[in-house]
């Protein structure tokens, strides 16, 4: 697998996870 690929994954899954509790959050 590549590590690379699944932690910008978790990095994306971060990020829409803080927009959703916090929308005034610009993407």
């Amino acid at each position: 697998k590549n590590l690379e690929v699944e932690r910008s994954v978790d990095d994306l899954l971060l990020i829409i996870i803080n927009y959703q509790l916090d929308p005034r959050i610009d993407p």
